[in-house]
């Protein structure tokens, strides 16, 4: 079960799947589910407090996006190139950033066999 948990949480990062807030009067149906220990409705998710403070949950829905499987597809490979543009950059980035410090390195090296 943990593995689909995993699963649902990676399409939620992803947008794949949307949140939607439940009303206060479902939070209060939840809650008193949660305080019984009876299990939560398919697609109901909570936010509980991570300082441990007595904070009330407040509940929302997990529900898919309304996309076909033509946008679900092309939303999936956008994000697929939008990491490629990233991880470019950063290659970049860390080239530049060598290079820098090899031509400091160097001038340094002169610096000191100059004196």
């Amino acid at each position: 079960m943990e593995l689909a948990n995993e699963l649902l949480e990676l399409k939620y990062k992803l947008g794949i799947l949307q949140r939607t807030d439940c009303t206060w009067e479902e939070d209060d149906t939840y809650r008193s589910l949660l305080r019984e220990n009876k299990p939560l409705p398919d697609g109901i998710r909570y936010d509980a407090p991570s300082d441990g403070s007595s904070e009330l949950p407040h509940f929302y829905k997990v529900q898919k996006a309304n996309l076909s499987k033509e946008e679900l597809a092309e939303y999936v490979q956008y994000k697929q190139l939008k990491s490629i543009v990233t991880i470019k950059n950063c290659l970049v980035f860390f080239t530049v950033l060598t290079i820098l410090s090899l031509v400091g390195g160097i001038i340094t090296a002169i610096a000191i066999g100059l004196s």
